[in-house]
């Protein structure tokens, strides 16, 4: 293991993020539903706005976490959420 990496998501990471967030483990301690689709974790990423920021840790060449930036809209446009997916 070299290290972790932090970079920008790809759509083209979305089976590693669903794998690891499906995981018991995972959603058990967080707000993520479980069962959620492979799909809509791919919609999730194409989906991002120019004022969301998706975020993954890499290790090996393989996602390990995500993290996630998401603006709000409108008079609430100062505040963002912080999170590992946004419930669309």
């Amino acid at each position: 293991m070299e290290g972790i990496a932090v970079r920008a998501a790809r759509v083209d990471d979305y089976l590693d993020i669903n794998g690891f967030l499906a995981s018991p483990g995972v959603y058990r301690d967080s707000l993520q539903l479980p069962y959620v689709s492979a799909d809509k974790r791919k919609k999730g990423i194409e989906d991002l706005s120019p004022d969301d920021h998706r975020l993954v840790a890499e290790v090996d060449g393989r996602v390990v976490g995500t993290l996630g930036f998401y603006r709000q809209k409108s008079r609430r446009a100062h505040v963002a959420d912080l999170g590992n997916g946004r419930a669309r």
